[in-house]
């Protein structure tokens, strides 16, 4: 056994959970999760959406205090009442949304709340430089945050946990909006900061990453753990297939038996005949932003009863706009679209409601949720609003 090998081996976990459970209301979001972070290690958490992946995260950094188990930094009790406490502990989180000051500069965004009194400021952007290089990202420190892309603003979020020297760094779908360069990029990160010592949890969905980066992996489905893996590039599918794992499995259906039951489920879909029914068409469509730049051009589309039509890219090739158009909140520069059959590019989001259309923004806490109002006080407004 090598020398390295050798220390792993001796070395205590930075983290331990014992059979940790969460519920929210008669919700059961986590039920029985134990889990080692050891230092050194990429532990990716997998699991479907809603499986409780976020929800663990935001137990371990103090977001949410779980109801029943236990956790440990290194051998030690640990129960954080607030995420502040978890920094204390060298524990940091990267969320999924920002949280940054886009009138500020990156600098500035970076120093908030890591210091106190009067602030050296070349001093302090001659330590960022160090951290930068140390994990091999690059930053504009003058640059204004509302001027950059998704991807350096996810770079700024993990140079702020950074900053901190964490111990534990755990990343929530850090990989999810960013461009592959960038993703690549950050997977490089999270090795040099492995390397360090620290442990690091990414979740994510992606089998690519999972391959390249994690030295373990745990799958979580409906809040328990159903599978772990100390070699995940060499059980990918065994992973995919706990992700996936449905009870018909577990009373004995073989993996044929439910290949035929889906086979003759699809044959007596109503969904199998030809699809004719028009139900949304798009012609030229094309949009502008505030400045003039055009970002959407002759878009041109049509989708029938029935169908699940995808439309990929990466972010910021004209998604997001298309799908404000279709929802009545940005107006088309040019192009029609028709529900039904019915003109509706000029008009209103209550009339395209009322005409059936409706929409989930890819942005719900800014977009989809009046978060000062109950979830019973929304849908009444909704319905009056029809």
């Amino acid at each position: 056994m090598s020398a390295l090998a050798a220390a792993a081996a001796r070395a205590e976990p930075i983290l331990s959970l014992t059979d940790i459970g969460k519920h929210f209301g008669s919700f059961t979001a986590l039920e029985g999760v134990s889990l080692d972070l050891m230092p050194g290690d990429v532990h990716c958490l997998l699991g479907e959406n809603g499986a409780g992946k976020s929800t663990l995260c935001n137990v371990i950094f103090g977001v949410h205090q779980p109801d029943a188990g236990a956790m440990h930094v290194n051998g030690t009790p640990y129960r954080p009442k607030n995420p502040r406490e978890a920094l204390a502990h060298g524990i940091a989180m990267v969320h999924q949304h920002f949280s940054l000051v886009d009138d500020a500069s990156v600098l500035d965004n970076l120093l908030l709340g890591q210091a106190r009194g009067w602030l050296n400021r070349q001093r302090e952007a001659a330590r960022l430089r160090e951290v930068l290089e140390s994990v091999g990202l690059t930053l504009q420190l003058d640059a204004k945050v509302a001027d950059l892309s998704v991807g350096e603003r996810q770079r700024i979020e993990i140079v702020k946990c950074l900053m901190r020297e964490p111990r534990l760094l755990l990343l929530d779908e850090p990989t999810a909006v960013l461009l592959p360069a960038e993703i690549d990029a950050l997977l490089d990160s999270c090795e040099r900061v492995a390397k360090r010592g620290c442990a690091v949890v990414l979740v994510t969905h992606k089998l690519k990453e999972i391959c390249r980066i994690a030295t373990h992996a745990t799958v979580l489905q409906s809040g328990r753990v159903v599978a772990r893996s100390a070699a995940p590039s060499a059980e990918i599918d065994r992973l995919v297939h706990a992700m996936i794992h449905r009870p018909d499995h577990e009373r004995g259906e073989t993996d044929d038996d439910m290949a035929s039951r889906l086979s003759l489920a699809e044959s007596r879909s109503p969904y199998s005949r030809p699809l004719t029914e028009e139900v949304l068409q798009i012609d030229g469509l094309s949009a502008r932003d505030a400045e003039g730049v055009t970002r959407l051009e002759h878009c041109t589309l049509v989708v029938n009863r029935g169908e699940i039509v995808g439309i990929a890219g990466v972010e910021g090739n004209g998604q997001s706009e298309l799908g404000a158009v279709l929802a009545g909140m940005a107006s088309a520069s040019a192009g029609r679209f028709f529900v039904a059959g019915r003109d509706m590019t000029h008009a209103s989001p209550r009339e395209l409601t009322q005409a059936g259309v409706g929409i989930v923004p890819e942005d719900r806490h800014a977009v989809g949720c009046v978060t000062g109002m109950s979830v019973a006080d929304v849908s009444q407004k909704a319905v009056a609003n029809l």
